[in-house]
């Protein structure tokens, strides 16, 4: 499987959402903000016999549509579960009770956003290239090799389901002049769309 490959692994709703009136409209989840404390613990083992897979794979897929992200963790939704999204389009794959096996490639530092965390970037330093076990949502394990963004993108969302936040990647002083930038671009927002409010 290609670093650039994404099967959308839930075979009854791959037209979902894709064109009006294409299937049943699935119930999206809403993000938490970045104090709740799901986004701090570790997550749950999924148990296949007692959640509807294919139901809460859905509805994460979708609600990673609804806000353009290219990974979506359960517990960015506030769910207790081991369970992480990746893919773009309509082409996503759903990582059920996930294990990297290994690191490999040496690392790469990149600019990182966090869909839970407005208007805070961070660089972060992670591996080229990592094996992943994981389980689909048929209930079967698989096991893959990911590199480039793809592999940067699953570690992000494997650090959130192990509770780990980006900012805890880099140091104390590139964090708080990272939260000083984020806190500008918060006011700058503000002032334009209070600006645009009082002009209509």
């Amino acid at each position: 499987m290609s670093e650039n490959e994404f099967i959308y692994n839930t075979e009854s709703i791959t037209k979902v959402g894709s064109e009006p009136g294409s299937g049943p409209k699935i119930e999206l989840y809403e993000l938490v903000n970045e104090h709740n404390e799901a986004l701090n613990r570790r997550t749950t083992e999924f148990n296949f016999e007692a959640d509807d897979a294919v139901t809460v794979a859905s509805r994460l897929i979708e609600t990673a549509k609804k806000y353009n992200l290219y990974n979506l963790s359960a517990n960015q939704c506030g769910l207790n579960y081991r369970l992480f999204v990746a893919g773009s389009g309509n082409e996503y794959i759903a990582f059920f009770n996930p294990t990297i096996l290994s690191y490999d490639g040496g690392d790469v530092i990149m600019p990182e956003v966090d869909a839970n965390i407005p208007a805070l970037q961070l660089k972060v330093k992670r591996s080229k290239i990592i094996n992943i076990k994981y389980t689909d949502y048929n209930g079967e394990e698989k096991s893959a090799v990911f590199s480039g963004l793809t592999s940067r993108l699953l570690q992000q969302s494997y650090d959130r389901i192990n509770g780990v936040s980006f900012c805890s990647k880099v140091s104390s002083f590139v964090l708080d002049r990272a939260l000083k930038s984020q806190n500008k671009k918060i006011k700058k927002y503000v002032r334009a769309v209070m600006s645009q409010h009082k002009i209509n």
